[in-house]
């Protein structure tokens, strides 16, 4: 019975990479932008505190979906590294 490697499966990344993707998803569509507000004097200030949310939900889009490309390209170079370790401790064993 020869070593076959740790507990991270190609599996585990994509099901990773597939929960960011979805999340960013759910950030970028969101739901529909509600009436333009009226607050009488205070309008102008109310746009601007719902521009700052709407574009931090963009940021937080945009992080996700950085995110799952940095696991994607992560997974490649573990499985990489997980198949010459899992090779050298066969033959070491």
């Amino acid at each position: 019975m020869g070593f076959d490697g740790t507990k991270y499966s190609d599996g585990d990344f994509s099901g990773i990479t597939s929960k960011l993707d979805g999340a960013s998803g759910k950030v970028e569509d969101g739901p529909d932008a509600p009436p333009e507000p009226d607050a009488g004097e205070v309008t102008g200030e109310v746009l601007s505190a719902l521009g700052l949310l709407s574009g931090g939900a963009a940021k937080v889009a945009e992080g996700l979906s950085a995110m799952s490309s940095a696991v994607t390209d992560n997974r490649r170079v573990y499985i990489t590294n997980e198949d010459g370790v899992t090779a050298g401790v066969n033959r070491a064993g």
